[in-house]
């Protein structure tokens, strides 16, 4: 229950900040992101970065909702938590934030709005 009172306010608080759409649909892709490549690694920080996902999901205006399920397929095909070739070393941030900047994701986030 505290939990949702928490979602709540957090979205009303984005809400008010009057945060622009786009900015919103790519908070909800790199939060997604960080999910998936700290998924069976640090299940904790992969659950922060679902619920902050969802966050970011419950403040959007976006009238296409399916945006979400392709900014979800952008997150997977990131593959971060492939780790790195030469010492196996994770490099989810760096690919997160690669998405975050990619032509990619803004082409889904333009058609979004």
């Amino acid at each position: 229950m505290t939990r949702l009172i928490l979602a709540a306010i957090m979205a009303a608080v984005l809400v008010q900040r009057d945060v622009p759409e786009s900015d919103l649909l790519r908070g909800f892709a790199f939060s997604k992101c960080l999910a998936e490549g700290y998924k069976g690694r640090n299940e904790s920080f992969a659950q922060d970065a679902r619920h902050v996902a969802e966050l970011y999901r419950d403040a959007g205006r976006t009238s296409h909702p399916d945006v979400y399920t392709r900014l979800q397929s952008l997150a997977q095909s990131a593959n971060p938590s492939q780790p790195a070739a030469i010492d196996q070393s994770n490099l989810t941030i760096m690919k997160c934030l690669e998405l975050y900047e990619s032509a990619a994701l803004k082409k889904v986030v333009k058609t979004a709005r």
